[in-house]
């Protein structure tokens, strides 16, 4: 599986290299959290790289929660790949995936020099889509296809797929400051946490909990709580409670002597 990191090309070398620590680091939390193990994490040119993740369901799906991860795709290892083999493996899966009357594409990149072009991957390979398929009407439809092949070639190896899924982008948690966050203002204070843990923010909360005060009440504000400790890859998300109606009720005696 692939690991595409976001915004750390714009970073020099020594921040980003701890950049890519940390995201290694909270993808290993996320793997273990959802009961992957058997795994290891291995950094290919501008992709991480993840490798015999066990467990069951989908290992993209947890590492897709992951704040500085641009997207996850579960993706096919060739190695030591020709030309020829890597155009297989795109028809191969372009039957699998694509349906009568759909359009796709072929998208290539390249991360370090190798002996495969990225533009012969999308030349050939489309035309070989075209050609196994065409008695059922596909088309090539390079701006809006229904369905995108692709490979990202790495030497002589190669990571082929086609699905890709989406990451939060920004930056790895605890990559910048620690801040706290007073939940308040119901799934605003959500929001507002989130974008500042999306900039790499460790975020901790402080929860009011109040039963004459509306939207304050202890399971609404747990509940949202939780949302936010699922997005934490910390073994120990610290968030902070306090009962406020008796102060409420003090205030409102002083307020009237």
């Amino acid at each position: 599986m692939l690991v595409a990191s976001s915004e750390f090309t714009l970073k020099s070398s020594p921040v980003r290299r701890t950049l890519e620590q940390r995201l290694i680091d909270d993808l290993k939390f996320a793997l273990t959290r959802a009961s992957f193990d058997g795994f290891r994490i291995a950094k290919e040119a501008a992709r991480l790289v993840v490798l015999g993740a066990k467990g069951s369901g989908n290992p993209a799906i947890p590492c897709s929660s992951v704040f500085g991860v641009a997207y996850a795709a579960p993706a096919q290892l060739l190695i030591n790949a020709s030309l020829k083999d890597v155009t297989g493996t795109v028809v191969s899966l372009a039957q699998q995936r694509l349906q009568t009357g759909q359009s796709f594409a072929v998208r290539a990149h390249r991360s370090t020099p190798g002996g495969i072009s990225r533009r012969d991957v999308e030349v050939n390979g489309g035309a070989e889509v075209m050609r196994v398929m065409k008695q059922q009407g596909i088309t090539v439809d390079l701006d809006d296809p229904d369905l995108t092949l692709y490979v990202d070639l790495v030497g002589e190896d190669a990571y082929v797929y086609c699905e890709r899924l989406q990451g939060p982008g920004g930056l790895p948690l605890s990559s910048q400051w620690k801040m706290l966050a007073v939940l308040d203002s119901g799934p605003l204070s959500i929001l507002a946490a989130y974008a500042m843990m999306r900039r790499g923010c460790v975020v901790e909360l402080f929860i009011p909990i109040s039963g004459m005060v509306n939207g304050l009440g202890a399971r609404t504000q747990l509940n949202l709580a939780w949302r936010l400790d699922r997005l934490a890859t910390r073994p120990n998300y610290k968030a902070f409670t306090l009962e406020i109606d008796e102060l409420l009720e003090k205030n409102s005696k002083d307020s009237h002597v």
